[in-house]
């Protein structure tokens, strides 16, 4: 999924210098949300240890071209509220491998608590799945 970043005026000396970019700027690096932890400790000049699983993507010392070199990302799913599922993903470059574990859960998990809120409620109408 495309990650949109803006850094305003005030906090350009965060970042590396050729992250000085402009509205058309692309960066064509895999960033993942593991990264997000990361990346604010780089921000505020903290450090960062082996423990951290995921690699910053801005601060003074990542460069465009250090993110460009990203083309790697291993993701999972394990729980969704009340359901459970397992998956688990590898996308290097343009291929991506995905191993569902659980083929026989649907890919899209009927979570009823999701149904019974308010905001639901306001004339939505839904049909568990099978009805």
């Amino acid at each position: 999924m495309p990650l949109v970043i803006r850094i305003p005026e005030n906090f350009r000396h965060l970042v590396h210098s050729d992250m000085q970019v402009t509205k058309q700027t692309s960066v064509d690096g895999f960033v993942s949300f593991v990264d997000f932890g990361p990346t604010i400790l780089s921000l505020a000049g903290g450090k960062l240890s082996v423990e951290h699983d995921g690699k910053p993507f801005l601060g003074r010392n990542i460069s465009m071209a250090d993110v460009n070199k990203r083309d790697t990302t291993v993701s999972f799913a394990d729980r969704f509220d009340e359901k459970y599922d397992m998956v688990r993903t590898i996308r290097r470059g343009k291929f991506k491998y995905m191993r569902h574990y659980l083929p026989f859960n649907p890919d899209g998990l009927f979570a009823e608590y999701r149904y019974r809120q308010a905001a639901f409620k306001s004339g939505v109408t839904y049909t568990k799945p099978g009805n």
